[in-house]
């Protein structure tokens, strides 16, 4: 068990768009000569460039700032996301009505267990981030 398509590919999205912001960003930061960002020697920079490279390095500066906007607001919603998937996650149930044979792999999000044994209407839940199964468990709803 795990996150439905959608929000698979919402967590990919989001994850890939942070990447690609923490490139160019380097990138640019990099066509300024400096190693990160640092406001002061941007500063120094522009006031010692000539009106053409003026106009560069201010732009750069800009796309910067664009970056870092859209790099936090993905994190958030990044950071959102995964909440609510890690709460769904916790009042999910994975219930074989008849047996579950052994070896068997039972996952739910980055967690997974095995059964050692063949196991008879066998209910998994989280709790406290670990997988733990009751034996018995039968859903009669």
């Amino acid at each position: 068990m795990g996150p439905n398509p959608e929000e698979t590919a919402k967590l990919d999205k989001l994850t890939q768009v942070i990447q690609d912001c923490e490139m160019t960003s380097l990138k640019l930061i990099r066509t300024l000569g400096l190693q990160s960002v640092d406001m002061a020697k941007i500063e120094a920079l522009i006031q010692a460039a000539g009106p053409n490279r003026k106009k560069l390095l201010v732009d750069v500066v800009k796309k910067l700032r664009e970056l870092t906007a859209v790099r936090l607001q993905s994190e958030s919603q990044l950071e959102e996301l995964k909440i609510k998937l890690a709460d769904t996650l916790k009042s999910s149930v994975i219930e074989f009505s008849k047996t579950m044979f052994k070896d068997v792999q039972v996952k739910m999000g980055d967690h997974s267990v095995s059964a050692a044994t063949n196991l008879e209407c066998s209910r998994f839940s989280l709790l406290d981030g670990a997988i733990v199964c009751t034996l018995g468990a039968r859903n009669t709803g």
